[in-house]
Formats: structure tokens, C-alpha cells, sequence
């Protein structure tokens, strides 16, 4: 299964696959600025769930252009 990361300026969203690696499900939103814990939190996530892949966001502007966290 792959757990999904989508950083955020404020939150982090979590989400997992099926096993078929076809759809993905929230798993939470991680209100949390500090990188330390949110990437502990992603690890408790990866054993939790029991994921072997991770899959990072790519945040694009609404134009399809690169913003500044995607730089």
C-alpha cells in the first residue's frame, strides 16, 4: 500500500491506497508546522498502516504553474 503526503503551510494530509494501488482514502489532516513531527507522524503512519511506498504531493498553482513549495 502507498501512503500519500501532502504537505501544506499549516497541514499535512495523509491518505492511503487500496492494496490494488487504485484509489486512496484519507487517513487524516495533521495540524502541524514543525517538520520534525510531522515527518514522526509519517512514520507512525507507514507502520500503522502497514505501507511500504510513499508518495510525496507535487503543489501546482490553479494555472498549472509551479508555486513556491513545488520550487
Amino acid at each position: 500500500m502507498v501512503l500519500g503526503i501532502d504537505f501544506g503551510d499549516s497541514r499535512t494530509g495523509f491518505a492511503i491506497s487500496d492494496s490494488l494501488e487504485m484509489m486512496a482514502s484519507t487517513v487524516e489532516t495533521f495540524k502541524e508546522k514543525n517538520m520534525k513531527k510531522v515527518v514522526l507522524r509519517a512514520i507512525e503512519l507507514l507502520e500503522e498502516l502497514h505501507a511500504d511506498k510513499i508518495v510525496l504531493g507535487f503543489p501546482k498553482n490553479m494555472n498549472g504553474t509551479v508555486g513556491d513549495r513545488g520550487k
